[in-house]
């Protein structure tokens, strides 16, 4: 949105990105987020089940397609979220929220309210490492990134992630040529390896060690 992009110009850019990322020899499968795992500035709001009043926490990510594929999170029920499948009314929970929300009950087909809209799970996958790790299992809510790409509320804009055959960091100058061909004016940056995200997300352990 600081580049002055209709949400059209944007999610053509994005698919794109996606696209031919994927594209690249050696790239297994590419996704983007509102927020990487293990990073302290990401999203969290509460929603509450069917009609109640009580609310309960969730962290919030907006993904897309092949996010839990690329990260290794397993699908446990329902589906990914699918281009051309609309995406207004949809969302994916993690097992740690279900067993707070639908204890003992299957979560697929049940709404949540979060803020003004009334969202039905359509998946359900395990339960990973959110924000830090030595955290107790945060519940999460995953909602398509498509539904609003302009919209998103994260500090550090959008993240690409890709999952490499071989030495990951490898990829970063291929995978930043194939966005520059795309886009040259888009700001790339913090362009780190999982390895590394999780050695920065242990300093406070470290230190209180």
């Amino acid at each position: 949105s600081l580049n002055r992009y209709s949400p059209d110009e944007t999610r053509r850019m994005v698919e794109a990105i996606l696209a031919d990322t994927s594209a690249i020899p050696g790239v297994e499968s590419a996704s983007v987020t509102s927020s990487a795992p293990l990073n302290l500035e990401g999203t969290r709001n509460g929603f509450s089940v069917d009609n109640q009043v009580t609310s309960m926490a969730a962290d919030i990510y907006s993904v897309s397609p092949r996010f839990f594929d690329t990260l290794g999170i397993r699908m446990i029920d329902g589906e990914d979220f699918r281009p051309g499948i609309p995406t207004d009314d949809i969302v994916i929970v993690n097992q740690a929220l279900a067993d707070k929300a639908f204890p003992k009950q299957n979560p697929l087909g049940r709404r949540i309210s979060y803020f003004d809209r009334k969202v039905r799970i359509v998946g359900l996958v395990a339960t990973a490492k959110s924000r830090t790790i030595g955290e107790e299992p945060h519940p999460c809510l995953y909602f398509p990134i498509a539904r609003d790409l302009r919209g998103n509320d994260s500090l550090t804009g959008i993240t690409l992630i890709v999952r490499t055959l071989g030495n990951p960091a490898g990829y970063a100058t291929p995978v930043r040529q194939t966005i520059g061909k795309i886009d040259p004016a888009l700001a790339l940056f913090d362009v780190r390896t999982m390895d590394a995200q999780i050695s920065k997300a242990m300093f406070l352990p470290r230190v209180s060690a």
